[in-house]
């Protein structure tokens, strides 16, 4: 039987909240992703994980310099990124007629 790992587990969470307009109705998109690693700070792994798709999407053609964290890169095509390295971000979409 193996032994157990004695070093715990970590996790990293983030919930992000975007409040806008698209096609003309007030809606709101959240997005989670869950980062559990064992033997490795799991916010160590995702912060790396990010600094290599930033890095990626600069040699792509991408904003050089120093800029702001929303204006950095296009958020589908960073989320897209993610994805293909194994993260699973959850989107939810709440939409709301706006009331005129």
């Amino acid at each position: 039987m193996a032994a157990a790992s004695s070093r715990p587990g970590t996790v990293n969470a983030k919930h992000v909240i975007v409040n806008g307009t698209r096609d003309g109705v007030d809606t709101q998109l959240i997005y989670d992703l869950v980062v559990r690693s064992v033997g490795a700070s799991a916010s160590a792994w995702l912060t790396r994980v990010c600094a290599a798709i930033g890095t990626d999407l600069i040699a792509e053609g991408g904003p050089v310099g120093v800029v702001p964290a929303e204006g950095a890169f296009d958020p589908p095509v960073f989320l897209r990124a993610l994805a293909e390295r194994g993260f699973a971000v959850q989107e939810t979409r709440i939409a709301r007629e706006m009331v005129l």
